[in-house]
């Protein structure tokens, strides 16, 4: 199976907890998720939009197991997630949310912000098209894949997952009560 993401890289800087990613949850779904997007970038940046590969720095999603956080960014539509650490219970949050994430040493002194980014989860590789550069992690595994594709965790909470990916060579369904 392959799950490639083209998009604009756009630079997170700082460590971003569960905490920082959860500082202004609302009841409102859709008003949280907008807002976390606009709280992601300075003031005056280019803003997140679908599509677009996230890059983080050390500590993403740190502290509690809570999967909110996770289903935001998967439902504000943006393309996946490359960063240098991410705590373990947020990056199954985000696999089961749909949203696919690769594990990169230093990735933002390794990626400019807006450089053109083609990532490939399965093969574990960052394409800097703009800067002509590969970057190396670990492939997420099959079954990751095949749950990034199926992402039913969105469809209990009536959320409309993120773009399709037209490289996908194999799609599998999966009810939610199969794995």
């Amino acid at each position: 199976m392959t799950l490639r993401r083209r998009g604009p890289a756009r630079l997170i800087p700082g460590t971003w907890t569960e905490r920082d990613l959860l500082a202004s949850a609302h009841a409102d779904f859709a008003a949280f998720t907008n807002e976390l997007r606009a709280r992601l970038r300075p003031a005056g940046a280019q803003p997140v939009e679908r599509g677009d590969i996230l890059v983080f720095g050390k500590g993403l999603g740190a502290g509690t197991s809570l999967d909110r956080a996770a289903l935001a960014l998967a439902s504000s539509g943006i393309g996946g997630i490359v960063a240098a650490t991410v705590d373990r219970a947020f990056r199954d949050a985000c696999l089961h949310a749909g949203l696919p994430l690769l594990l990169v040493p230093n990735p933002l002194a390794a990626i400019g912000d807006g450089d053109d980014l083609t990532v490939d989860f399965a093969a574990g590789t960052v394409e800097d098209v703009t800067r002509r550069r590969v970057l190396v992690a670990t492939p997420l595994a099959s079954a990751e894949l095949r749950l990034v594709r199926v992402a039913p965790s969105l469809a209990w909470y009536g959320i409309t997952p993120g773009p399709t990916d037209p490289d996908v060579v194999e799609t599998v369904t999966v009810a939610p009560n199969d794995y």
